[in-house]
């Protein structure tokens, strides 16, 4: 289910429910709605006995992930929401390196494989993996380039635009809202033929997938 606690309850019982649900060993995800700018949070943990707000059908096509922290540099930047997490401030936490390397503007598509990804980049510079998505339909990959329909079809763009939108659309157009996109703070890609893989590397990147 995915919910946000009512406003009585401030970021720092947020911060503390976080710090629960990451040292208790419980999946969560967090999302951010990009027009009210509220947190929310995907979790199988049943919050009944607190004030809370289950997200609905439109509002769910306006969410975008937090960036996940993979080293404990990264959980400090990441893992706390502030007081003033709101505008640019919380849309900066759902900034990773690869959002921030090609800073306003991305084209998300998807490739067979991760040699095609690496041939790729020869002719279009660097090219950010994602990972697997939408039953494992997709492969999705990011990338950056004006020259890009000399290289691929135009079916192998999932969108592309502003980054916000362009992930907003990722979720709505082609994952129907029953898959959301997943960003770490280190993110695997390839540049000029050239594999670069983070200082640590996520399971969803590792070998398979």
């Amino acid at each position: 289910m995915i919910f946000s606690f009512d406003d009585f309850y401030d970021f720092n019982f947020y911060n503390t429910t976080i710090e629960h649900l990451f040292e208790l060993g419980i999946p969560f995800k967090e999302f951010l709605h990009v027009k009210s700018y509220k947190w929310y949070l995907d979790c199988d943990i049943d919050p009944t006995i607190l004030k809370y707000e289950e997200i609905s059908g439109t509002s769910k096509r306006l969410l975008i992930s937090k960036t996940i922290p993979l080293t404990s540099s990264d959980e400090y930047k990441y893992r706390r929401r502030q007081a003033n997490s709101s505008g640019s401030a919380a849309i900066s936490l759902c900034f990773n390196d690869a959002y921030n390397y090609f800073k306003d503007s991305i084209s998300f598509i998807w490739l067979d494989n991760n040699e095609s990804a690496k041939l790729l980049s020869k002719h279009i510079g660097r090219i950010y993996y994602f990972g697997r998505y939408f039953s494992n339909r997709y492969r999705v990959y990011g990338c950056k380039n004006s020259y890009l329909k000399n290289f691929i079809s135009q079916d192998k763009i999932l969108s592309e635009g502003s980054i916000v939108q362009a992930e907003l659309e990722l979720n709505y157009n082609i994952f129907k809202l029953q898959d959301f996109l997943e960003k770490y703070s280190q993110t695997p890609y390839w540049d000029s033929g050239l594999y670069f893989a983070p200082n640590v590397l996520a399971k969803k990147f590792k070998s398979g997938s």
